[in-house]
């Protein structure tokens, strides 16, 4: 009996989205400023693009992903230079560079399996001698993706275990009621009041408060997670980033998945995965 209580008081709580509140949405806000603020900080003390001539994915060790984007602009800008024909303008471009890396490659496969996440083709819109500095700030804000989507899993886990210890606040109060009443009427026989819990008043304090309305472990912890040792090494290549940077929405797609039984938000972020990481 008392289980299908606790069952009736989650569903209660469960039951309806709620806008988020103040303290949310500036620790959303801080989760992904944060993480591109310091990294592009580091940009500019390190003189990578675009405060110098450095880039991330010379600094990953696979320069060979250059020839992938250059194709990828230089199919979309300049497609008679894939026509083979030397009697048109190429503005610079040298023809003979691209044409040896499409012959001995397929475009269509290069694109699909390197080039599908869409944030890639963002460097069409730019001049071909600013997709070095494209891709470094793409890399930073997807590495600020990678500290707010696990912020907002971190944060949501954290507001489902506080409903499931409210669901149980009840019954939890029902015995400590009764504990202090026996304590109170102890102290009564004794003249005298113990005063045994430590801390009582803590959430009435500013220091108190401040802690126990805002989540600074999931700020602390989704910072820590987008700037692991992973992302600022063999993960500096912006081509696979993205797709990392969903796998907390995945976690937290299989926990609906688990809890309430609903399977759209799982396989949404699943065929995301697929499409930024073919």
């Amino acid at each position: 009996m008392s289980n299908s209580k606790k069952n009736i008081n989650l569903s209660k709580h469960n039951t309806g989205r709620k806008p988020l509140d103040k303290n949310t949405k500036t620790l959303y806000l801080l989760s992904f400023a944060l993480p591109f603020i310091i990294i592009m900080l580091a940009f500019a003390l390190n003189n990578f693009a675009p405060f110098g001539d450095r880039d991330v994915i010379a600094a990953s060790g696979e320069t060979d992903y250059y020839n992938y984007y250059f194709e990828l602009y230089d199919h979309v800008h300049y497609p008679q230079l894939f026509q083979y024909n030397d009697s048109f303008p190429t503005n610079g471009v040298n023809p003979i560079t691209v044409a040896d890396s499409t012959l001995n490659d397929n475009y269509a496969a290069n694109v699909a399996y390197h080039l599908s996440d869409p944030s890639n083709f963002i460097i069409l819109l730019f001049n071909r001698s600013a997709i070095p500095a494209i891709l470094n700030i793409l890399y930073a804000i997807k590495l600020a993706l990678c500290s707010l989507f696990m912020c907002v899993y971190l944060s949501t886990r954290k507001k489902r275990i506080i409903l499931e210890k409210e669901a149980h606040e009840a019954e939890r109060n029902e015995i400590i009621t009764s504990y202090e009443n026996k304590l109170e009427s102890k102290s009564n026989k004794n003249g005298h009041k113990p005063d045994f819990i430590i801390g009582k008043h803590f959430e009435n304090n500013k220091l108190g408060k401040c802690i126990l309305s805002f989540d600074f472990l999931s700020l602390l912890l989704s910072i820590s997670y987008s700037l692991g040792q992973y992302f600022v090494a063999s993960g500096m290549n912006p081509t696979r980033t993205l797709a990392i940077a969903l796998f907390p929405l995945l976690v937290l797609g299989l926990d609906r998945i688990l809890l309430k039984k609903t399977w759209s938000f799982f396989t949404i972020v699943y065929a995301l995965i697929f499409i930024c990481n073919f």
